[in-house]
């Protein structure tokens, strides 16, 4: 099975992102001045959207947009920015805790 490494856009705020399944997320950051994320995939797997939530340092969020952290990236203007991954849409992260918890 071969594997390739993939970046991905991300704007603020919620993102769906179309990505194989079973990709392992390595990193997130700027390349100019576009966010994007990094991971290994296996491109032959199926293709399903993926939720990412990017927050602003000092914004409001409900605490489900606060998931599983992926990193903290620095706009070259200044700006700070965190990223929460909430896996793939239809596969309920937080479903999934709550089953393990309750």
């Amino acid at each position: 099975m071969s594997v390739e490494i993939w970046k991905f856009d991300l704007q603020p705020f919620g993102n769906k992102v179309v990505m194989p399944t079973h990709a392992r997320v390595l990193s997130v950051g700027f390349q100019g001045e576009d966010l994007k994320v990094w991971a290994v995939v296996v491109p032959s797997n199926v293709q399903k959207p993926r939720i990412f939530d990017v927050i602003g340092t000092g914004w409001k969020a409900d605490s489900k947009a606060c998931g599983p952290f992926v990193g903290t990236v620095f706009h070259p203007a200044g700006l700070v920015f965190h990223v929460f991954d909430h896996g793939y849409e239809g596969d309920a992260v937080s479903s999934h805790e709550e089953k393990s918890h309750g």
